[in-house]
Order: structure tokens, then sequence, then C-alpha cells
């Protein structure tokens, strides 16, 4: 390397054995002589509080002040004091500390091995800073120093600390990529005017990025931080890619960070807690197949944009109580161990998607607002959604809700109690989608669900939803499932608007297991009598009249709805009765006797009385009619008895429960 003049000179003086300490000192002496006496002596050498010197200035302001001669250090200079050995034999404590200092170009150092404690603080340096595969043994330090250029430093290796932090500003690019750092690598509070490249960077302390503004790229893709990443209120206007990031300790997001550009988690791993709480992207959020340690926390956080978790693990909670999701939510495969909160004020403008998440414990939807929800394929301990309100994609109000018909372009989430008239006009409108807010529970499964009789959107798709038991908040009150009418529930489930009896006979058999025999019979005697008019719109006409009889005669024999065919005895009782007011040997009894021989002949196998018996079967010597009766009569009790052993079979059949069955 170069070496300067005064520098030259300086070396023919050391080698001589007279140090500069030991010179004179003149009024001429020049900033580079002055620092060296300084740091001789083991002291700071603050140009700042050197006479002549102008104070204290501010590195990142341009002004006259920086180019006066009191301050002015070459980079050859600092590249000898740092690494030529009869410079280094003079340091006390191996310590170099400059404040306030004004370099006039770029340094140098790449390949060297600095052994001494580095602080080059509040300075001004012009041109860049090339460290590549440098190795420091000790603390570098640039807190509060403007570099004019870029700090390039792939492959660096440092034994501790490295600071870029207290107000420090690079205008060029910062390269770390491939760093190996024991300490911390600290930049809080610093300004950074292009990309900085850390990716497969090895900390061994922290990262700290906290209050700080990054106007360029930030890369952190490979990198391993064994302590925690901190990027608290810090603002970054174009992407951070932390691709296959490890982070062993905590990774905070949070306190108002706010992040323009995408932000890409894909694959990384967070050792601990991972927070995001008030944090605002603007950008999307990719962070499939992320791995954190215990709670993933986005509480307050605002989501311009799609917000992707596809295949991630979350080891606690995951909280999202309060955040805004302007764009979809895209959580296929979600693993969360403990309970995903999206309650109390959280809003989401567009889809979420859920399909096949499990979680472990709660899924607590109570007091969110939202306007279509995928949770096919899914697990949970609890569902919650009690308090849960809705609206179109974009947060626009459905054109009929219970207040009746609304602005489209109105923010305002509204809610459908069950046995609402409006829900079956439900619509969306100004925007791409056409359909009204939708709730998708497709082959959920869930131990207990918890809601209230206002918390359901106008579509439901609740086929292969599977539940143990019901709950209403607090166990009871106006939401306890039992206090509900029957009609209630056929209103929930009508919501459906592919009709299946699956759904039917779940909501039954949970009634029935908890003791509500009434509710459990209306609900499956609904879902029958839809498989009935299903079959009757699709034009199946065998199967639509066998369950239109069954319906009419014995309720398909669910419940006191079988008591129907009671109705039906009576009927044929009472025209059987009628008929024989013509049969002159019967106008001879008592209408008693007329009624139950018209019984008897309608019973099937049963016997009532002997007479009745020996009445109907009393024939005459020639002919089909009996003496008692005249031809049609007896042709109408043929029929008579045939419809009695109908009857019977039906009401064998549904008591067995064979017309129970779709």
């Amino acid at each position: 390397m170069r070496i300067s003049a005064v520098a030259g000179v300086l070396s023919l003086i050391m080698a001589a054995g007279d140090g500069l300490a030991a010179a004179p000192a003149s009024r001429e002496q020049s900033a580079e002589d002055w620092a060296w006496t300084q740091l001789r002596n083991d002291q700071v050498a603050d140009f700042n509080t050197r006479e002549g010197c102008n104070g204290q200035l501010v590195p990142y302001q341009k002004t006259k002040a920086w180019d006066a001669a009191c301050r002015q250090i070459s980079p050859q200079f600092i590249v000898q004091i740092l690494t030529r050995r009869e410079w280094l034999d003079q340091l006390p404590r191996l310590r170099v500390r400059l404040r306030g200092a004004h370099i006039t170009g770029s340094v140098n150092l790449s390949d060297a091995e600095i052994r001494p404690e580095v602080w080059i603080d509040d300075s001004r340096i012009e041109g860049d800073l090339l460290f590549d595969d440098t190795r420091w043994d000790h603390l570098l330090s640039l807190q509060g120093s403007t570099v004019g250029g870029g700090v390039w430093a792939w492959r660096m290796q440092a034994a501790s600390n490295v600071a870029l932090d207290h107000r420090a500003i690079v205008f060029g690019s910062v390269n770390l990529g491939g760093a190996r750092i024991a300490g911390d690598l600290q930049m809080d509070g610093s300004g950074f005017a292009h990309d900085v490249n850390a990716g497969a960077m090895n900390i061994t302390g922290s990262l700290f990025m906290r209050q700080a503004v990054f106007d360029g790229q930030v890369n952190l893709i490979g990198s391993k931080i064994d302590g925690e990443l901190g990027l608290l209120g810090s603002t970054f206007k174009k992407g951070f890619d932390g691709n296959r990031l490890d982070v062993e300790g905590s990774l905070f997001m949070s306190r108002g960070a706010t992040f323009t550009g995408h932000v890409d988690l894909v694959g990384a791993t967070i050792g601990s807690n991972f927070e995001m709480d008030d944090a605002v992207f603007s950008g999307s959020v990719s962070a499939d197949a992320l791995k954190v340690t215990q709670d993933l926390q986005m509480g307050g956080a605002h989501l311009h944009d799609q917000f992707r978790l596809v295949g991630a693990t979350v080891g606690g909670a995951l909280d999202m109580t309060g955040a805004e999701f302007d764009g979809p939510v895209m959580a296929d495969r979600l693993k969360v161990t403990g309970s995903l909160f999206m309650r109390m004020g959280a809003t989401f403008r567009a889809s979420i998607s859920l399909i096949a998440a499990k979680i472990g414990s709660n899924l607590d939807l109570r007091g969110a607002v939202a306007s279509s929800i995928d949770l096919s394929e899914g697990d949970a301990a609890e569902f919650l959604v009690s308090g849960l309100k809705w609206w179109c994609a974009g947060g626009r109000t459905p054109n009929a809700s219970p207040a009746g018909s609304i602005a489209g372009d109105d923010q305002l989430p509204v809610f459908w109690p069950l046995g609402n008239q409006f829900w079956p006009q439900a619509r969306c409108k100004g925007g791409t989608v056409a359909d009204p807010p939708k709730l998708i529970l497709r082959n959920f499964h869930v131990a207990e669900f918890q809601d209230d009789a206002n918390a359901w959107p106008p579509e439901l798709d609740l086929m292969g939803f599977h539940y143990d038991r019901l709950g209403g908040l607090g166990g009871g009150g106006k939401d306890d499932p039992g206090r509900r009418p029957d009609s209630a529930w056929q209103d929930w489930l009508a919501r459906d608007r592919d009709f299946s009896t699956q759904p039917y006979t779940e909501l039954s058999s949970v009634f029935a297991i908890a003791g509500q025999r009434d509710i459990a019979d209306a609900i499956q005697f609904s879902a029958r009598d839809g498989e009935r008019r299903e079959a009757c719109a699709s034009d199946h006409w065998q199967k639509c009249a066998w369950l239109s009889v069954l319906s009419a005669i014995a309720g398909y024999g669910i419940g006191s709805y079988t008591f129907r065919v009671l109705y039906w005895v009576l009927f044929f009782t009472a025209v059987g009765t009628v008929v024989l007011c013509f049969s002159p040997n019967a106008r001879r009894h008592t209408l008693v006797w007329r009624a139950g021989a018209s019984l008897h002949r309608l019973l099937p196998i049963i016997e009532l009385y002997k007479e009745f018996k020996d009445f109907f079967e009393n024939p005459q010597p020639t002919g089909f009619a009996s003496r008692n009766l005249k031809s049609w009569q007896a042709i109408y009790f043929a029929v008579h008895a045939i419809v009695g052993w109908a009857l019977g079979l039906i009401l064998l059949a549904a008591m067995s429960g064979l017309t129970q069955k779709g």
C-alpha cells in the first residue's frame, strides 16, 4: 500500500527510536501528528475538543468546518496505525480511538488482520470502507459516523462487536455477506441509503437494527443469528429478504416497524418468540414453512397486501388480536400448538384460507370482522365465533343486511341473526366477488364450538363439519344452544346452499347425546324433508313419491313425527264407519260398534272382536258380496284392509328405523 509522506517520515523517526510523542509540539502540528500523540498516550483523539476545530460537528451535515486542516486524516494513516507492527507496538493498550475525524478517502484494509480495538466514531469518511476478508481481534465501532461510500466487508471475521449505530449514516451499499461476528452487530438508530447485503452471515451474539432507516433492499438470506434479531421501530423502504434466516432467540419486527416492500421469511426459523405487534407492512409478506418455537404475535399489525403462512409451524400461540389485513391471508397447512387468536377487532378485508390447518387449542374469532373464511380439512380443540361480523371483500357492506338495503360501498360490517329474513338475498356489490360472505367448514373438526345467534354469515359450507358438543358463551344464557328454537338451527343448516344430510345428522346426534331429544328429532326430520325436496326438484319422481308418502304417513319414523300414522288410522276408521252406515245389518248396531268393525278391518292380523270377523266373512251362496255388505262395500273394505296392511308395514319400518336413513 502507498504511504503518505507524513507517514513515511513518522516511520523513519520511529525506526530510529525517536517517537513522535517525544517531538516537541508546534503550532503547525498536523491532524495526524496530533492524533498519533493522543493514541500513544492511550487517549481518545477527539477532534471535537481540539482547539481550532470548531467544536462538535454533525457528521452527516456537509459543512465547510469539516474541511478544516485540523481534522484531516488520510486513509493511509488509518491503514498504517492499524496494520504496521512498528506503529502497533507503540499503542499501550492496543486501542485506536478517533472521534470527529475527517477521513478524506477510501480506507482499504482488505485481507488485513486488525489487532487493536478500533473506534472511528462521530467522524466523516468520504470514501469506501474496504474490509473484505479482514480479521478483527477486538471491537470495531463506527458509531455516529458518516460513510460517503459503502462498507465492503465480505467474509469479514470479527471476534467482538461491530457497531454501526448511534446515527451512523452509510451512503453506499453495506456488504457483509458471509461475515462471521463473534459478538453483536449493532445498527440501531442509523441510516443506510442503499442495499444492505448480509446473506450467509453468522453472528454469535445479536443483530440490532432498531429505530433505523433502510432505503435499499435488506438481505439476510441464509444468515444465522445465535441471539435475537431486533427491528423494532425501523423503516424498510424496499424489500426485506430473510429467506431461510435462522434466529436462535426472538425476532422483533414490532413497535411501529414499517416495511414498504416485500418481506420474505420463507423457511425461516425463530428459536423463541416472533413479534410483529403494531408493525405496518405495505407490501406482501411471505412466511411459508416458517418455524417459530414459541409465540407469533401480530396484535395491532396492519398488513396491506397478501400474508402467507402456508405450511408454517408455531410452537406456542399465534395472536392476531386487533390486526388489520387488507389482502388475503393464506395459511393452508398451518400448525399451531397453542391457540390461534383472530379476535377483538381483528379485521380481514379479503379471504382467509386455513385449509388443513391444525390448531392445538382454540381457534378464536370472537369480535372479528371477515369476508370469507375457509377451514376445510382443519382441526381445532375449540371454535369460538361469538360476536363475529361480516362484510364483502374490500370491506364493503353487503346489499342486504338486518338493517335493510345498504349501499355496497359503505365500510360497515353486519350480521344476520339466525332466522333473519335478509340473508337469502345477501350479495356483494361493486367488486369482483359476486358471492356473499362465506364460512367454509367442510370436513373441519373441533371438539366444541361456541357461538351466538348473530355470528354466522349468509352462506355456509357444513359438509363434513364434525364437532363433539355445543357450548354457549359462558355456558348458558341467551347464547346457550339448547335454548334456541329448532327453527334457528334449521335456519343455520339452510345457509348451506348445497344440501346434504350429513350436517343435519351431525347436529341431531350432538343434541341427542346432550339429552335434547325434541330438537334432535326436529333437525333429523328437516334433513329427510330436505332430501325429499331435493329428489322432487331433480325429477327423481320415484324417490320423491316414496319420501312424500313416508313423510305424510309416518313422519319418516322420526320421534313423535311417527305418530302421524295414527291420524291416518283414525281417518280410514272414520271412512269405514261411514261406509258401514249404508249396510242394513251394520245399522242395527251402534255407531261405536260400526267404528270398531271398521278399525278391526283396517288392522292387519289383529282380531279385535270375533263378531267383527264374522260380520265381514259372512258370504252369500253365490257372488262376491257377503250377506252383510253390498258389492261396492265389499270392494271398499278389501281396499280398506290393504291400506291397513300398508300402514302397518310402514309403521313397522318406521319403528325399526329403516325409514330414517337416506
